[in-house]
């Protein structure tokens, strides 16, 4: 009897997707019930003006800095915690403005902080924001990773537009058209599972993080550390100018099943996503588990990865087409990947000739 592949998900890397949805889940009371808020799909936004609206938005890098302590390259981790918030700022439209950072650090080196603040320097003029402020904590015996001087990183961005500018998420009908913006690969979500896979230090393959993989162009974990790419400027100035999007989803964890949150505020409609362009890492993952004995199915690399697509617009049909063009000549590459269907709250995906019922 031929024994059984053993399956390796996201969930089994140690992020649970159902125990993490039941934890912020604040129906109830906290969260998704601020008062004096103005509610929108994605966040809360508080009325700050006449017509102006704010809000304040928290992230980190997460685990992807475990892979920047073990190869010792500090200058890029920066720009993926701006991207986290930045980006979900421009979920709605939402002009970055503000950015504070936290460090929390084994011991403070003058070298090593000032590789990430390089980083944080250049997401933050990416994104269009000031860095206002930070705190750098000293925490040896909290901080936990690899390498002499382990650390972590967290961000808060507040943001604003005028009400008029605001992607609101409602309104979305049959036959809409979904737009996806390129992504620069992985960004910075799944590396629980990435590093279970790639790198000996978690249990995986590659016993050498710069090892030379077929199909990529950077040594290993040089080509995971790739920046998250930051959407924000160009989807705040596509909206401003144009008033076209309905819907806008920056794709991290959880990938395409996350898409279900436009469900609450519209009733009757599906999704269906047919045209990924994953990078060529999204391969060498797949591949690699092959060689642990293992697999990583095209469905669970649909519920974790971005397959290509870092940020999602849902505008008008008739719309697509000009939505393409304004991002084309802002320089990042776009394509049309997916539908609004009539089938209510479910979510499919058409992947190397497989449909996949994602939701």
């Amino acid at each position: 009897m031929t024994p059984k592949i053993q399956e390796l998900t996201y969930s089994k890397s140690g992020v649970d997707r159902k125990a993490r949805a039941k934890a912020k889940d604040f129906s109830a009371f906290g969260r998704t019930m601020t008062v004096g808020t103005f509610h929108t799909p994605f966040m809360n936004l508080v009325k700050s003006g006449d017509t102006q609206f704010s809000a304040l938005l928290a992230d980190g890098v997460g685990t992807k800095v475990l892979l920047a302590q073990l190869a010792d390259k500090h200058d890029t981790v920066g720009i993926d915690g701006v991207a986290m918030v930045a980006n979900d700022a421009a979920r709605c439209g939402l002009d970055c403005r503000l950015l504070v950072d936290i460090i929390d650090i084994h011991h403070s080196d003058k070298a090593l902080i000032s590789q990430l603040i390089t980083g944080i320097e250049t997401g933050a003029k990416q994104a269009g924001c000031a860095v206002v402020g930070g705190e750098t904590a000293d925490v040896p015996t909290l901080v936990a990773g690899v390498g002499k001087n382990p650390y972590n990183l967290n961000f808060s961005l507040y943001a604003e537009a005028e009400k008029d500018d605001l992607i609101l998420g409602t309104g979305l009908q049959p036959g809409d058209a979904i737009i996806g913006l390129e992504s620069a690969g992985i960004h910075s979500n799944g590396f629980s599972l990435v590093r279970n896979v790639l790198f000996s230090e978690w249990g995986g393959y590659y016993k050498d993080p710069f090892a030379k993989v077929d199909g990529l162009d950077l040594p290993l974990v040089e080509e995971c550390l790739t920046p998250t790419r930051i959407y924000a400027k160009a989807v705040r100035a596509f909206q401003k100018a144009t008033g076209l999007a309905k819907a806008g989803v920056h794709i991290t964890g959880d990938a395409y099943p996350k898409f279900d949150k436009l469900f609450a505020f519209n009733k009757g409609i599906g999704l269906e996503f047919d045209n990924f362009e994953p990078q060529p890492i999204f391969d060498v993952l797949q591949a690699t588990a092959k060689k642990l004995g293992k697999t990583i199915t095209d469905e669970e690399m649909l519920r974790t990865f971005n397959m290509g697509w870092g940020f999602a617009l849902v505008v008008s049909a008739e719309s697509a087409e000009g939505a393409m063009d304004f991002f084309t000549n802002n320089g990042i590459a776009c394509e049309r990947i997916g539908t609004v269907n009539n089938k209510a709250g479910r979510i499919s995906a058409k992947y190397k000739d497989r449909v996949f019922n994602l939701v």
